[in-house]
């Protein structure tokens, strides 16, 4: 079901600025999620970010005329908003299959204003989600059925699996199964190098799901408080995944993901002149 928006037709230099560069730093607009979408984007784009990735809640008020007006906004400031992340869960029960397809249903819709390409994608969430080891086949079936249901809504967007802990997408096996099961064209991977840390290992599993990754995060190092920085020293050698990612030819999005609560914009920016540091063509 592909829809059309007021913003089909529209100039934009959104997608104009997207392409000047092959690869595209963007920031997760999660880390200020209590704050309007609309100040994160004029932040983000001083800092230098290529992009915000729209955390989905941050918009759910957000009606057609509004969404037009932050994508004028982000094309004002000459910044992209490629991705747009709400939470799905596929393995939790039919009101919550029903749910995500919803949701799933309105974030293509904002998708299809604000001009983005790649909108984040669960199979669950949170601690007590459904892991690959714990699935049972009915699990595995209905998340299948829900990947191949939003997939279909909008071939021409695609849609990023999470790797993540107790998901459908926790270890390189199950991706790649979920993948094959599903088979749909769009269905892509969101590669987090934190989900292979202690298991599998970066360079491993990256090599393996590289060829289906299409938009990656990169999140602060562990500290005991669980509120690091992206730059301190800790189990990921970010110089060195960096250099990997650049050799292997990756020209999609990459996300600087801070998720705990009161972060900070110094500790953005200083995320954001790391990534530019080592990212940057």
């Amino acid at each position: 079901m592909t829809q059309s928006t007021p913003a089909t037709s529209a100039t934009s230099t959104t997608s104009i600025h997207a392409e000047e560069r092959t690869l595209t730093l963007t920031l997760c607009s999660i880390a200020f999620r209590n704050d309007p979408i609309e100040d994160i984007v004029t932040r983000a784009a001083a800092l230098g970010f290529d992009g915000v990735e729209v955390f989905a809640k941050q918009i759910e008020e957000h009606d057609d005329e509004a969404l037009l007006a932050l994508r004028r906004l982000a094309d004002e400031h000459r910044i992209a908003l490629p991705v747009i992340s709400p939470y799905f869960a596929f393995t939790r029960g039919q009101k919550e299959y029903d749910d995500a397809i919803a949701t799933a249903r309105r974030c293509v819709h904002a998708a299809q204003i604000l001009g983005a390409t790649r909108i984040r994608t669960f199979t669950d969430v949170a601690a007590t989600g459904i892991g690959s080891d714990i699935a049972t086949d009915a699990h595995w079936e209905q998340c299948v059925r829900g990947l191949r249901v939003v997939t279909a809504l909008d071939r021409g967007l695609q849609f990023v699996v999470e790797t993540h802990g107790h998901t459908l997408a926790d270890t390189v096996d199950a991706t790649l199964k979920l993948l094959e099961r599903v088979d749909a064209p769009n269905l892509k991977v969101l590669y987090q190098p934190t989900t292979f840390r202690h298991h599998e290992g970066v360079d491993a599993s990256f090599d393996a799901l590289r060829p289906h990754t299409a938009h990656l995060h990169l999140q602060q190092q562990g500290t005991a408080d669980g509120q690091g920085w992206l730059e301190a020293p800790g189990e990921i050698d970010y110089p060195a995944f960096f250099d990997r990612l650049k050799r292997s030819g990756y020209r999609g999005t990459v996300s600087l993901e801070y998720c705990f609560k009161g972060v900070t914009w110094e500790r953005v920016e200083a995320g954001y002149r790391y990534l530019a540091k080592h990212l940057r063509d």
